[in-house]
């Protein structure tokens, strides 16, 4: 009986023993169709895993550079002021790549004082002034902080919580998030993991893929429609593509 067994087949991902230092252009492009207007956001990010600390991994992402395609409003050139108060992020992961916490808390408030003082000597108006409750809101509420850098605008590409097991042919429903994930073997070495919303008549709709080399992220796009939205945003890593 048991070789009429059909065993189903898997993907594992897992962090692995040994990471090595690498670099990603992050992009996010946004189309608004009513206005007719794209605006296309750069970032050129380098990721150094740092260690184990509590069993937790560390990581630290630091922003080269930022630069910007499209629409050159007042507000664009705020948001850009206002970005690199994230250049220098260190948070703590668990196995699956979810952040728990931000380690350097304390530093990005004391900074974002810096920053706050420097554009109010430019900017007024009732939208700077929104952009200050935010950010101060964010910096006093870690756990509302960690949603941010998981939303696909700032992390969430990277720090996605896929490393997991999936089993192959067979989707993964998370009805919390509303999300369908699966996987395929696109090689020996390189996995795939897909994403879609199932819930029909949605105001948002999100489809994605992320590429991975023995677990290690090598690039992932994630489409995400609207109304009268189109958002798109990628995550590519520079180098050649070998184990770490």
């Amino acid at each position: 009986m048991d070789s009429f067994i059909h065993k189903e087949e898997m993907i594992s991902l897992k962090i692995p023993s040994k990471i090595g230092t690498r670099s990603y252009e992050y992009v996010s492009k946004i189309e608004f169709r009513e206005k007719n207007i794209k605006s296309i956001f750069s970032r050129k990010i380098k990721i150094f895993h740092t260690g184990v600390v509590a069993g937790k991994h560390r990581f630290q992402l630091l922003t080269l550079n930022f630069s910007e395609i499209g629409d050159q409003s007042e507000s664009t050139s705020l948001l850009r002021k206002i970005s690199y108060l994230f250049d220098n992020v260190v948070v703590s992961v668990d196995n699956s790549m979810r952040i728990e916490k931000v380690n350097n808390l304390n530093d990005l408030f004391n900074r974002w004082l810096y920053i706050k003082e420097e554009i109010s000597r430019t900017y007024k108006g009732f939208a700077v002034e929104n952009y200050f409750n935010t950010i101060d809101y964010l910096l006093k509420n870690p756990v509302r902080l960690i949603e941010f850098f998981h939303e696909y605008k700032m992390f969430g590409l990277f720090f996605n919580g896929f490393l997991n097991t999936f089993p192959i042919g067979r989707s993964i429903i998370l009805e919390k998030s509303g999300i369908e994930l699966s996987a395929k073997k696109v090689n020996d070495d390189i996995e795939c993991v897909q994403l879609r919303t199932f819930f029909e008549n949605e105001k948002e709709n999100v489809e994605g893929e992320f590429y991975y080399e023995n677990s290690c992220l090598l690039d992932a796009t994630v489409n995400l429609s609207k109304e009268n939205e189109k958002h798109k945003y990628q995550l590519l890593c520079f180098g050649l593509r070998k184990n770490p």
